[in-house]
């Protein structure tokens, strides 16, 4: 033990010393780090230390890096790694806006798909006349659309059956009564009625009173479904109807056309049943299928994507089958024009005659929608293929008058319920059936 004035006098010299040894051993080794060495001492020389030559099996020894320089690299360590996290954070940052606009702008375009197809549907009345107008205007072009039409409507009829379920389907056959009232007003009724005022109106020429009669002795329209899901109604109970109706077919024409006017047809039902198979019923069983598999994935949201696509079709089809009345009205005379006069007006009572049958009956909303729709609107393909086959061509042209108004009454008459019931183009489904389908057959004129 040293005496406190000898500690006194060395310590400055102790402190100097390893100091200097400290930071020579650092620079040394960082030095010898840049130049590359490949040998260098294991112990570093200092001011208290002799520097002394190092045995061969001393050099072959690994040589550790000073205990200062591995402090100094550990500590850079976070540091560098914190600094390549912030510079992946701000990289990340600057892509974000990009995600995030790539999505606004889907979503903006999928509004904006979806608000074409509710324009479509808020307006199907003025559509209507303009596609009618440019069909009689562009016949020969617009009639390239006809082979298209079966893929058309089945396409309506699978957006539409998608908000509905395949139990709505078998509550409308266990519920008979509505069904048999519309197939009875339209397949009994309004033929009668039609008979008796066409022969007061156009006696003198019983080609119009025929034809006339053959125009509300057909059938109910397959694209009244496609209204039906339009403005909300019972789809279930328009499909069921729209089946039965076209199975009794080959039994209420040839009856109808033989009591009134003595006239003895014969009617094939086998193609008109294949059409409203393959372009109603099973693309709209598919979609009922489809939206009980999802568990209402596909009302939610394949549904929606499709309708205005499906809107579309709808005035490709109205379009097309329009083209065939076009020559028709190219020779127009004062009685042909009384004949689409009274088409007109007669057609407009089928729709305000069904309200009325629906009220009575005690129907829901839905289901006052359903046979509004089918008590006004005919097959009138199938009253076209029957004039063309058993009957002289002036039979023709009441029947084809109906493609004329037929469309463009539905538009009038949605819109009218849409008023007085309170439903709405694409309006969900209610009460328990859900908004369905259409689709008519190939050449179906309406």
């Amino acid at each position: 033990m040293l005496p406190r004035g000898t500690r006194r006098w060395l310590a400055p010299s102790f402190t100097l010393t390893a100091a200097s040894g400290t930071f020579g051993r650092v620079s040394l080794v960082c030095a010898g780090k840049r130049r590359g060495r490949e040998e260098r001492p294991s112990v570093l020389r200092t001011s208290c230390q002799p520097l002394r030559s190092s045995s061969p099996r001393e050099q072959q020894k690994p040589q550790l890096a000073p205990r200062s320089c591995a402090l100094t690299s550990a500590s850079r360590l976070p540091r560098r790694v914190a600094t390549a996290g912030a510079s992946a954070r701000i990289s990340l940052s600057g892509r974000r806006p990009m995600a995030g606009a790539t999505k606004a702008g889907e979503k903006a375009i999928l509004d904006a798909w979806h608000s074409f197809g509710k324009f479509i549907g808020a307006h199907m009345a003025p559509i209507a006349v303009a596609c009618v107008v440019a069909a009689c205007a562009f016949p020969a072009q617009l009639s390239h659309l006809a082979p298209a039409v079966p893929w058309l409507f089945a396409l309506v009829s699978f957006q539409g059956a998608l908000t509905n379920k395949l139990r709505n389907l078998a509550q409308a056959v266990g519920r008979p009564i509505p069904m048999l009232l519309t197939i009875a007003f339209a397949s009994g009724v309004m033929p009668v009625v039609a008979f008796l005022l066409a022969k007061a109106l156009f006696g003198s020429n019983m080609h119009l009173v025929t034809g006339i009669v053959l125009e509300y002795s057909v059938p109910v329209a397959a694209i009244s479904t496609m209204w039906i899901s339009m403005f909300g109604g019972n789809v279930a109970e328009g499909l069921a109807t729209l089946m039965v109706s076209s199975v009794l077919a080959p039994v209420t024409i040839p009856a109808t056309l033989q009591v009134l006017l003595g006239h003895a047809v014969h009617v094939d039902a086998g193609p008109m049943m294949l059409n409203v198979i393959l372009t109603v019923a099973l693309p709209a069983v598919l979609g009922m299928g489809l939206n009980d598999v999802t568990h209402g994935w596909a009302a939610r949201s394949l549904s929606p994507g499709l309708m205005p696509a499906a809107r579309v079709a709808i005035v490709l089809v109205i379009a097309s089958n329009a083209t065939s009345a076009a020559p028709y009205l190219t020779h127009l005379t004062p009685q042909l024009v009384g004949v689409l006069v009274f088409i007109l007006l007669f057609a407009s009572t089928g729709y305000l005659a069904g309200l009325a049958l629906a009220r009575l009956a005690g129907q829901d909303v839905p289901g006052t929608v359903s046979m509004v729709f089918q008590c006004g609107m005919r097959n009138i393909s199938c009253g076209a293929v029957i004039a063309a086959q058993f009957f002289p061509p002036a039979v023709m042209f009441p029947v084809v008058a109906g493609t004329l108004f037929q469309q463009v009454l539905a538009a009038t008459y949605g819109k009218l319920m849409g008023h007085i019931l309170g439903v709405r183009p694409d309006a969900p489904a209610l009460g328990d059936a859900l908004p369905a389908t259409s689709a008519p057959t190939a050449p179906e004129a309406h």
